[in-house]
Order: structure tokens, then C-alpha cells, then sequence
């Protein structure tokens, strides 16, 4: 499936700090980089790396949820967790998407 150029909805399931479930829609627009991929948000957002890994895995978005993924054309679920102990956590890549602070939070 060709993703350059359309809008990609990155649905990222986890926990807040109070170990409640949460669900971040992240979107923007795929675009190359180099010799890989970026989801650019827009000017005022960090860019996300896209990992080659996660290709397999975007699906097209249903009529549907299309708003409710912010009109994204293709999707990609992921689920994060904190990095395990006694991980390095330089063992693994920052994408360049953080957690939220909770100072954010309503």
C-alpha cells in the first residue's frame, strides 16, 4: 500500500501515570526522510520517525471512525508501555513522540 502523501491516524494505547487505560491519536501527513519516513503534524509539532516495522501493520481507516481519527486516510495501532527495569533505555529509538505531561491533562 503506497502511504506517501496521505493522512496517517497513529492510535497509541497505554496507561497514564495512575495505571488508568488511555487512548492518543496522533495524525499527520506520511512524507519521506532520507532513506525512511516521517508522519509530519504540522509546523508546530514535533515530526514522528516511522518505523519500517509498523508498515505491515497500517490499514486502511473505516468509514466509520474516520473522524474520530481526525479524517485519517490509513492507521497503525500501537501500544507503548514503560521501559522495563533493568532495560537500557538507550537500547531503544525515540520517534520523537513523547508522553504528554500531566500538566496537560483534563
Amino acid at each position: 500500500m503506497e502511504i506517501v502523501g496521505k493522512r496517517l491516524a497513529l492510535v497509541i494505547w497505554g496507561r497514564d501515570r495512575n495505571g488508568e487505560d488511555e487512548v492518543w491519536v496522533h495524525t499527520g501527513t506520511v512524507r519521506t526522510s532520507g532513506s525512511g519516513f516521517i508522519l509530519d503534524r504540522g509546523e508546530y509539532k514535533p515530526r514522528v520517525k516511522l518505523l519500517l516495522e509498523w508498515f505491515p501493520r497500517i490499514e486502511p481507516v473505516n468509514e466509520e471512525v474516520r473522524s474520530t481519527l481526525c479524517r485519517a486516510e490509513v492507521y497503525v495501532s500501537l501500544t507503548i508501555a514503560p521501559i522495563p527495569e533493568g532495560m537500557d533505555p538507550s537500547q531503544f529509538e525515540d520517534i520523537g513522540l513523547h508522553h504528554p505531561s500531566d500538566r496537560w491533562r483534563t
